[in-house]
């Protein structure tokens, strides 16, 4: 629904469920999470970035699902980088450091399985506001433009609204119109680029006491129509299957 659906996943259950990708939207976008600079005994690695997805998703796999996607339509991969779970925060021990190990690894593994595009999710960070943005945006728009040289954005191409993670979860999204709301508030008043605004929603019953899957799809139509936001983003991980 949308010109764009966004899809995150950590193995390759993504080839079953895009059978028809042109009935879904004009762009289809497959997130693999997660990577992160954490190594396997969980020890922060200050941006040198490891690969946690199912090892079964290869580099062949992604070049022959896009070598099979329909011709009319368009199907991006993107790596993941972050995690889900407050177990591995976003943290910087020497930014400069950072910055240079996060380009150097990143590349590497965005050349080897060939994804067009970073994905940044993070719900929990040890350093202050503005020090993330200057990491991963101003000063760190060199990792971004260095892993993936053939993108040019501005800071980022697409911003995902996390209904299931970034409204108050004190207050469940029970009404399409408190979802519309949302959306209108954030485009309005706190300068959200409704060009590469989507909404993300999780399809995971666990989540849906926040924001039921009906409700997000009831209020869909409503915002596409009124260009409010471009598309949606789906959550799909399991607890069970988080690296």
């Amino acid at each position: 629904m949308g010109s764009i659906y966004r899809e995150y996943c950590n193995n390759k259950s993504f080839e079953e469920r895009f059978q028809k990708p042109s009935s879904v939207s004009k762009e289809t976008h497959i997130v693999l999470a997660f990577a992160r600079d954490y190594d396997e005994e969980d020890r922060h690695t200050n941006g040198i970035y490891r690969e946690f997805f199912d090892k079964n998703v290869t580099p062949q796999l992604i070049a022959d699902f896009k070598k099979n996607f329909p011709s009319d339509s368009v199907v991006k991969f993107f790596l993941c980088i972050g995690n889900c779970s407050e177990k591995y925060p976003f943290h910087i021990t020497d930014k400069a450091r950072w910055i240079t190990n996060a380009t150097r690894s990143l590349q590497h593994i965005i050349q080897h399985y060939g994804f067009d595009g970073i994905d940044v999710y993070y719900t929990r960070s040890h350093i202050n506001a503005n020090d993330s943005v200057d990491a991963i945006g101003k000063d760190g728009l060199q990792v971004l433009r260095r892993a993936v040289p053939h993108r040019n954005c501005e800071y980022f191409d697409y911003v995902v609204y996390q209904t299931h993670d970034d409204v108050h979860h004190n207050i469940p999204l029970n009404d399409p119109q408190d979802v519309i709301t949302i959306f209108n508030d954030l485009v309005s008043n706190h300068n959200y680029p409704k060009e590469k605004l989507l909404v993300g929603h999780s399809i995971l019953p666990k989540d849906w006491d926040t924001a039921p899957y009906p409700v997000i799809l009831t209020a869909l139509p409503k915002l596409i129509k009124d260009g409010t936001i471009q598309g949606t983003s789906v959550w799909a991980i399991t607890d069970d299957d988080q690296p």
